[in-house]
């Protein structure tokens, strides 16, 4: 049986029709014949098994590199620390777009994170540059950290804004292998 699914996300179409065929017709199958899923379906299984190990696995190595860039764990932490509010904001855009999850998806929510762990990094770097600018200044006061956070924010955000931009054209490339409209 062949099946071309569209106007919903593979995944829970599968689930959907798995449940009701082991409701239905399973229980009437001669001994020794099986139902197998395959295709696409089997492809997204895969990618969802790769993508459970390949992302913890690269924000460890990620960590790992800060940890030996900053010689902090705690400066390391913080920049992953980007990596849950990212999340959070593209799940929200992604929920607003009606966009279901999909391999390009995941893809571009990758992208997502590599954009955050930037970001952190940059911050870190010009909120470093700003302190040490005031310390050396030796006008260093508590609203130091507040001004060296919005300068640092605001220079580096222009590098993020840039490669954040350079998406923008991916992300319109693949949005019909990835929109579906809300049910």
């Amino acid at each position: 049986m062949q099946a071309n699914v569209q106007d919903r996300d593979l995944g829970s179409f599968v689930r959907e029709i798995k449940e009701r065929i082991d409701r239905e017709i399973v229980p009437t199958l001669p001994p020794g014949m099986t139902i197998e899923y395959s295709g696409e379906y089997e492809n997204l299984l895969r990618a969802g098994r790769t993508l459970r190990f390949i992302l913890p696995t690269t924000m460890l190595i990620i960590f790992l590199l800060l940890y030996v860039i900053y010689h902090s764990a705690k400066e390391a932490a913080h920049v992953i620390l980007a990596v849950p509010f990212a999340l959070t904001g593209g799940v929200f855009l992604q929920y607003l777009l009606g966009y279901n999850f999909s391999v390009a998806v995941w893809v571009g929510y990758i992208a997502l994170f590599g954009t955050a762990i930037q970001t952190g990094v940059v911050m870190v770097v010009y909120l470093e540059e700003m302190l040490k600018k005031k310390h050396a200044e030796r006008r260093r006061h508590a609203g130091d950290l507040r001004v060296a956070a919005g300068t640092g924010a605001a220079e580096g955000s222009v590098p993020v804004i840039s490669s954040f931009a350079s998406f923008f054209p991916l992300a319109q490339a693949m949005s019909h292998h990835a929109r579906t409209p809300h049910a």
